[in-house]
Order: structure tokens, then C-alpha cells, then sequence
């Protein structure tokens, strides 16, 4: 069976109530050449994001075959994006633009 896309909502309601507050972040980053099967980290900084800020999605305009990417809050206002290259051989990445979207939940314990 084919994906089909069932549902699709657009909006700005920014999840009515569950996070008290978002943060897109635009990064600009010229990557070292990757080798195979290791890991480069970028770490910057953003005041006020702190460690129970959730990385709720990335996204950039560079090709990413055979590359993973995760990010998260590694320290209050220090944003961690780690680029994996799981090819078999070197990756060298142009100067890529990434946005990561971030959001604080409401925590009521």
C-alpha cells in the first residue's frame, strides 16, 4: 500500500497550551568534511533555551542521503546539532542553513 496523506493541519495555535513558549532557531553552519561512519557537533548558543526545552523538529536545505542529524539541549542556552554520516565514505557538505524548531512545556507538577 501506498502512503497517503490522511490529514494535514496548518496553523498557528502552537500546540494550545502544551508548550509556554517556542523558539525557531536559524543556524547557518560550514560543516568539516564528515568521514565514514563518525560524527561532527556544532554547538551554539541561544540565551534562554534551557534543559527541559524538547527539539520538536529540524529541517535545512542540504541533501542528507546517508547523513542523520539530531539536536538537542546539551546546557542552559547551548544548543548541541549533530551531523552522522553513516556512508561508506568522506561527506563534504556546502555551507548548509538549518532551522531548529524548540518548545518549553508547561510543567505543572
Amino acid at each position: 500500500m501506498s502512503n497517503q496523506v490522511q490529514y494535514v493541519r496548518r496553523g498557528r495555535q502552537q500546540f494550545a497550551g502544551a508548550f509556554e513558549d517556542t523558539w525557531l532557531v536559524k543556524v547557518i553552519i560550514d560543516p568539516p568534511s564528515i568521514s565514514s561512519n563518525s560524527s561532527h557537533t556544532e554547538v551554539i548558543s541561544v540565551p534562554g533555551l534551557t534543559l527541559y526545552d524538547i527539539v520538536l523538529g529540524i529541517s535545512s536545505n542540504a541533501s542528507w542521503q546517508q547523513l542523520s542529524r539530531y539536536a538537542h539541549v546539551e546546557a542552559p542556552g547551548q544548543l548541541h546539532l549533530e551531523i552522522q554520516n553513516t556512508s561508506g565514505g568522506p561527506v563534504d557538505l556546502p555551507e548548509v542553513i538549518m532551522y531548529v524548531f524548540l518548545g518549553t512545556p508547561v510543567i505543572d507538577i
